[in-house]
């Protein structure tokens, strides 16, 4: 509900509450007391908080590995939004070796799950921060198309964050064609790709002025 209201800090004060809590009564390594610890690193990486959200989520993902399993899919959503914190720090070659690695387990174990479409806007966006354009453009686009065919596996509080998203983004470029003008729906989109929390990543467009681009009617992404 803090959340919701966006009131940030007050969300941390109660996140930071549960965790204690959880962590002294149900112990270090429950199941609650990590999702805990995950829910606590996304609001500090929201806050811009990136030094408080890093050991968290690396501890997330340790403990799931060890006793969840590489393939389990708690632990694949843990590196997925730890791919995501790289992201918002611009470190995006990291980003996008944790985040391939994700999806391509993902796409064997849960390849319908709207959260390995998300992995995959996320790998799309690790690759834009990177310039790779024609390789990010249709993860962008095909990520998007599946988080919106699955969106009635989706808990009903997701559906609602996921709604601005699915909205803001309904005249992006249909999966076939090529960035040859900015898609109407792409700067909202982006801004919003985090789908199921609120903060926002401003992306443009921008007409290429590097040597050897020769198409005047071409537009490329800038973060």
């Amino acid at each position: 509900m803090k959340h919701g209201q966006r009131d940030l800090a007050g969300a941390e004060t109660l996140g930071r509450l549960v965790l204690e809590i959880r962590t002294r009564v149900l112990g270090a390594e429950h199941s609650d007391t990590l999702q805990s610890q995950n829910i606590l690193a996304s609001l500090f990486e929201e806050e811009g908080k990136y030094a408080e959200a890093d050991p968290l989520f690396t501890r997330v993902i340790e403990v799931r590995q060890r006793v969840l399993g590489p393939k389990n899919p708690d632990t694949l959503d843990a590196i997925a939004h730890f791919g995501e914190l790289r992201i918002d720090q611009a470190r995006y070659t990291e980003a996008e070796a944790m985040l391939r690695g994700c999806l391509d387990i993902q796409k064997q174990t849960m390849p319908s799950d709207y959260r390995r479409y998300l992995t995959e806007t996320l790998l799309g966006a690790s690759l834009a921060g990177n310039h790779k354009y024609v390789e990010a453009e249709p993860l962008l686009v095909g990520g998007y198309e599946g988080i919106k065919q699955n969106a009635a596996a989706v808990s009903d509080l997701s559906r609602q964050k996921m709604k601005k998203s699915v909205n803001s983004s309904s005249s992006f470029t249909p999966r076939g064609t090529s960035l040859t003008k900015p898609p109407n729906g792409v700067k909202s989109w982006l801004k919003s790709r985090r789908c199921f929390r609120t903060r926002m990543q401003v992306v443009t467009m921008h007409r290429p002025s590097e040597p050897g681009y020769s198409r005047p009617d071409s537009f490329l992404l800038d973060d």
